[in-house]
């Protein structure tokens, strides 16, 4: 009964590893637009928490997800980020639509923000 217990938590480890590296493999690619040796999307901790997210290099720390979002009548765009709306800063802002599925992405941590795609206009 033991080794099957243990042969189970393996096997679920196994499975949530695999899911973690799925949920950010879209954003794998995504580089910081005033930063390209940045990535938008990392697991790692950061030794630069009060930096701006758009000067730090390959070891900030952020979480990608698609996100709501919305463009106020100033133009600036404000995004959700599961807890409140987060003003986006012009220096994160990636290309509209940049996952190709219509939706606004957000790679964010501590509610900085190191990226964001607007998605595509709602008619």
């Amino acid at each position: 009964m033991r080794k099957l217990l243990l042969a189970a938590s393996a096997a679920l480890l196994v499975v949530t590893s695999i899911e973690s590296v799925q949920a950010h493999d879209p954003y794998s690619n995504w580089r910081q637009p005033f930063n390209p040796q940045g990535s938008c999307c990392r697991d790692q901790g950061s030794e630069h928490k009060s930096d701006p997210p758009w000067t730090i290099g390959l070891d900030q720390e952020g979480d990608c997800r698609p996100t709501r979002a919305y463009l106020d009548d100033d133009g600036v765009w404000h995004a959700w980020n599961g807890k409140k709306w987060l003003i986006v800063p012009w220096q994160a802002i990636l290309p509209q639509d940049y996952a190709h599925d219509g939706r606004s992405h957000l790679c964010e941590k501590h509610e900085q923000i190191y990226c964001f795609s607007p998605g595509s206009p709602k008619s």
